[in-house]
């Protein structure tokens, strides 16, 4: 086995844009609800992590119906 080269990355303009937002995230104690959560992770995360993470198991209804806070799938039945 000979040695590993290593190996440059260049960041895009959106991906140092994204790093920039990350560094100017809110504090956690400045989160109260899931909205909030949610919008500082649209801002931060990768546009296609987002789009992952968004669309997985997300019911508007539910969430929204009982102010915002997460439940489990068991109280929902």
């Amino acid at each position: 086995m000979g040695t590993v080269e290593k190996e440059e990355t260049v960041e895009s303009p959106e991906e140092k844009e994204r790093l920039q937002r990350i560094e100017r995230m809110p504090i956690l104690e400045q989160c109260y609800n899931l909205m909030d959560f949610e919008s500082v992770a649209r801002r931060v995360m990768k546009k296609s992590a987002w789009a992952y993470y968004s669309s997985g198991a997300d019911d508007e209804i539910v969430r929204f119906s009982y102010g915002g806070d997460i439940l489990r799938a068991e109280g929902i039945c």
